[in-house]
């Protein structure tokens, strides 16, 4: 019915055909007496099957239709006054049969397509019903199955976390080990894990540590890998092995286990195997877990093993460093008495000249020879002296003795000792104090020695027509005081190394006076046990040694 009443021209098509029926069937009746209320009969049917296939126009159409054809033959076959008048009555009746036929018909067809249209809707909504009960139905099994993962992953990322943060900064293989196959074996919940070292040039593993709660245990066992070649040639090439082996053990039973290779980058180091019951499979999970532990822990027993060569390396070096001291110290105090002896005698020669020629008329050529002497022999006691001083400050056995001193009336005459230097190789030694400098507690004796070293460098390595000066200022952390010198600048290599032992900047020495080296490291050595701090600077064709005198060796009075 449905598709009938989608085009307008099949409505009114229908109509036309149930009263041209309707027409035929009449014309079989026409010799009847009552064919005159047969034919509004099968027009009535007409009208109602039009009404309720076709709709209330429809209907209208053939009540109408039929009429027309009714009075046509009604016209055609009077008789009488009467029989018109009853035909009018009849036509009347059937013309309002007809329409309230069409209405009620229409009325019931779009009641029935209501329902209808409800009944579908009431369908469609129960399949959108189950559907959604159904996509919901998914929708939690998708959401359990989805958390379930995501908590299978955070108990990953937790377990692997926990196992790296105690491996991580642990630098003894014993407990990197010992700490990885416990952690691993109660995460993993396996009744043994173990972990084997390999040794490659004897071809066995050793299993060094184990966490086994439930069975007997076989740390200190040594397995030889003839015996398994199938599997520890699986992992010597870096792979895992998982397998459920043949014959049952006594002591385990049937067990299912996992072997992970301890690997870096540079070898295989060993192993690491989780055992179970034979009825569990590891899932994805456990071999992700298991082969990130095993490379987290070959990693942290590499630096393990790299840190114990090199704390070896570094006790070996401590070891000839002391040698060498202990050396030095010797020999430095075996040549204190030949070069004392030396320089005697030197002494000695001195007034045997003198006494041959009491006139002051020396020979040239003997003074200028016991003058190269006297200077190679007080050389080789500044070296010997500076070894000697240099081996008791790194021992921490250097004296000091405080005393009071004003910098002021100090300082004064330890520069002018450098004047005459100065002034014969056309250098300018200039000095510039603060009036307020404080007090200072302090060993001058040491502080001396540092100066002098100081403006005896500065004088060594100032080129003629340059300036030397030395400044002393109060600062918020103390007293500074600094020797410094222009038309010299020093390179960042020369500056970072110009403190270490021997050392010395090469082409500078403008003046040959030669060195051992020793000075500034001396010197610096002994300002840091007084606790003073000592550096330099060099640029724009300057230098600066600065000596910074903290307040806590300032008078306490």
């Amino acid at each position: 019915m449905t598709w009938l009443l989608r085009s307008q021209w099949l409505r009114y098509a229908v109509s036309a055909l149930t009263v041209s029926i309707a027409l035929l069937v009449t014309q079989l009746f026409n010799s009847w007496a009552i064919a005159s209320p047969i034919s509004l009969l099968v027009c009535l049917i007409a009208v109602l099957i039009s009404a309720w296939y076709s709709g209330i126009g429809a209907g209208l159409t053939a009540t109408g239709l039929s009429a027309l054809f009714y009075s046509y033959c009604a016209v055609q076959s009077v008789e009488s006054l009467a029989s018109m008048t009853d035909n009018s009555v009849a036509l009347g009746l059937f013309s309002v049969s007809g329409t309230l036929t069409s209405l009620l018909c229409g009325k019931l067809q779009d009641t029935t397509q209501h329902l209808e249209g409800r009944e579908r809707n009431a369908i469609q909504q129960s399949k959108l019903y189950q559907r959604a009960q159904e996509f919901n139905t998914s929708l939690e099994r998708e959401v359990q199955r989805r958390t379930a993962q995501l908590q299978l992953a955070s108990d990953f990322e937790a377990a692997l976390k926990r196992i790296t943060d105690k491996v991580r900064d642990s630098l003894d293989e014993a407990q990197i080990l010992q700490t990885v196959v416990q952690e691993l074996g109660t995460s993993m919940g396996v009744n043994s894990c173990n972990a084997g070292l390999y040794d490659l040039n004897a071809g066995t593993s050793t299993i060094a540590y184990e966490y086994n709660p439930s069975i007997l245990s076989f740390q200190g066992q040594v397995i030889q890998m003839s015996d398994c070649p199938e599997l520890y040639a699986q992992l010597l090439t870096g792979q895992y092995c998982q397998f459920c082996p043949l014959h049952i053990s006594p002591m385990r039973g049937r067990v299912a286990i996992l072997a992970c290779p301890i690997e870096d980058h540079q070898e295989v180091l060993g192993d690491l195997w989780l055992i179970i019951d034979r009825d569990y499979g590891f899932k994805d999970v456990d071999l992700r877990l298991a082969q990130q532990v095993a490379t987290q822990c070959a990693i942290t027993v590499r630096q393990a093993r790299l840190y114990r060569a090199a704390q070896m390396q570094v006790a070996e070096l401590e070891k000839l460093n002391q040698l060498k001291d202990d050396f030095l110290s010797t020999v430095s105090h075996e040549l204190r008495t030949p070069v004392s002896n030396m320089k005697m005698s030197i002494r000695m020669l001195e007034l045997t000249l003198a006494q041959r020629n009491p006139n002051g008329h020396a020979d040239s050529k003997p003074a200028q020879y016991l003058q190269i002497l006297r200077d190679e022999c007080d050389r080789e006691i500044k070296l010997i002296n500076d070894l000697l001083d240099l081996q008791r400050l790194e021992a921490g056995s250097h004296l000091v003795e405080c005393e009071i001193l004003w910098l002021q009336h100090w300082l004064p005459s330890i520069v002018a000792r450098f004047q005459e230097r100065a002034q014969n190789r056309q250098q300018t030694l200039q000095m510039s104090l603060m009036p307020d400098l404080p007090a200072l507690w302090v060993d001058s004796v040491s502080l001396e020695r540092i100066l002098t070293e100081l403006l005896n460098n500065a004088c060594k390595y100032t080129p003629p027509s340059e300036t030397i000066t030395v400044t002393g200022s109060r600062t918020s952390g103390g007293v500074q005081l600094q020797v410094g010198n222009t038309g010299i600048e020093l390179t960042p290599d020369e500056l970072s190394h110009i403190f270490d032992k021997f050392y010395r900047v090469v082409g500078s020495d403008r003046w040959k006076q030669g060195g051992t080296g020793l000075g500034l490291t001396l010197v610096q050595k002994l300002a840091a046990q007084m606790g003073m701090d000592l550096h330099v600077e060099s640029a724009a064709n300057q230098t600066a040694f600065t000596l910074v005198l903290p307040d806590s060796i300032l008078d306490p009075q």
